[in-house]
């Protein structure tokens, strides 16, 4: 069971990190899905002749940080309602 001081400290690092998210989430909108062939897995599957979909591939890298990020507001949702029964 936690107290309160430690569920404090819970909610502050998760809202820590969903910023995190939130930043890279920004820095990665400015990617185009184009930007990502100059990953070496890319460019290897690319020679390996199973050439990646790129325009899939960014929307699912898109959709996991907005997913993530959609879990760390539950979460802080969640804390914030044990602390005020606290």
């Amino acid at each position: 069971m936690f107290n309160f001081k430690e569920l404090t400290e819970l909610l502050n690092d998760t809202k820590k990190l969903r910023d995190q998210f939130k930043q890279q989430l920004e820095g990665f909108e400015n990617t185009l899905p184009q930007d990502l062939a100059d990953n070496e897995t890319i460019y290897d599957a690319k020679v390996e002749g199973k050439p990646l979909d790129l325009d899939k591939l960014h929307e699912d890298i898109k959709s996991s940080y907005e997913d993530t990020i959609e879990s760390f507001d539950k979460a802080i949702q969640d804390f914030e309602e044990m602390l005020s029964l606290s």
